[in-house]
């Protein structure tokens, strides 16, 4: 399984800020925010060469669930399992 360092993911987010915008930098290196933890899930997704598919809406709760702890990492798993081709 491919995985991300933790310099990797900074590269990705600082991409992300500049074509997307907002603040570059992690308040917090043990927590990220939603747009770059659901951009990390894709890539990995991507990179493992595994696919799933997501309708945009899909994509904005899973963040926003994720990130208000509404939504487990078991949850998020079972979620990913159940939309893989």
């Amino acid at each position: 399984m491919i995985t991300l360092s933790t310099e990797q993911v900074k590269r990705l987010h600082a991409q992300l800020i500049r074509e997307t915008g907002g603040a570059d930098g992690l308040l917090d290196e043990g927590l990220s925010n939603k747009r770059i933890g659901t951009y990390v899930m894709l890539v990995l997704l991507d990179l493992n060469k595994l696919s799933a598919t997501f309708s945009d809406a899909e994509i904005v709760r899973i963040g926003l669930e994720q990130a208000n702890g509404v939504m487990s990492d078991t949850d998020l798993a079972r979620f990913i399992l159940s939309h893989m081709e």
